[in-house]
């Protein structure tokens, strides 16, 4: 194709007959709430609130200790 010469392409399918056959879901709010709280179940861990508890009693200690 030259330089400055325009081509018209017809459009292939009538708009009546896009995606005919292919029902779509549509997205709605709660859908994104599901994918947000799946995401949030999959990313943070356990928590170990012993452990937790421990670690901030020697953190305390260790203030108290070396003022």
């Amino acid at each position: 194709m030259a330089f400055g010469q325009i081509r018209i392409v017809p459009c292939g399918t009538p708009a009546e007959h896009k995606d005919m056959g292919h029902p779509q879901r549509i997205h709605t709010y709660d859908d994104e709430l599901h994918e947000r709280r799946r995401h949030l179940a999959i990313v943070r861990g356990p928590i170990d609130f012993e452990a937790e508890r421990l670690k901030r009693l020697v953190d305390r200690a260790r203030d108290t200790r070396d003022p």
